[in-house]
C-alpha cells in the first residue's frame, strides 16, 4: 500500500513534470478548498462584477504559470493552505482594484469597474 505522503509528493513531481493527468488530479482535489475560500470573501459588490470560478481559475493560472516551478510542498495540508492564501489574496486585490478605481472616479465603492 502506498503512503498518502509519498502519493502526494509523486502527485507533485508529476505536476511538476509537465503531467497533464496530475493536473487534472490536482485540480480536482482542492478546487472545492479554493472555491469555498472565495465565496466566504468575495463581497456583496463585487459579487455582481465577479464569478467565482474566475478567481479559481486566477489561482490555478498562477499556480501552474509560476508557482509549481518555484516552490515546493511537503504536504497536501500545506499546499491547501497555500492555495487557500492564493484565493484569498486574489479577492483581496480585486476588491483593492475596486475602490481605488471608485475613489479616483469619485463614486461610491459599489463596483469595481
Amino acid at each position: 500500500m502506498i503512503d498518502p505522503q509519498e502519493e502526494f509528493l509523486d502527485l507533485m513531481r508529476r505536476v511538476q513534470e509537465g503531467d497533464e493527468q496530475a493536473a487534472q488530479e490536482l485540480y480536482d482535489n482542492y478546487r472545492a478548498d479554493i472555491l469555498r475560500v472565495i465565496r466566504k470573501r468575495l463581497a456583496q459588490p463585487l459579487r455582481a462584477c465577479y464569478d467565482s470560478n474566475d478567481f479559481v481559475q486566477s489561482v490555478w493560472t498562477s499556480f501552474f504559470g509560476r508557482v509549481t516551478r518555484t516552490c515546493q510542498f511537503d504536504s497536501p495540508q500545506s499546499l491547501a493552505a497555500f492555495l487557500k492564501k492564493m484565493a484569498l489574496y486574489k479577492v483581496v486585490d480585486a476588491y483593492r482594484r475596486g475602490t481605488q478605481v471608485a475613489k479616483r472616479a469619485g463614486t461610491p465603492a459599489r463596483s469595481p469597474h
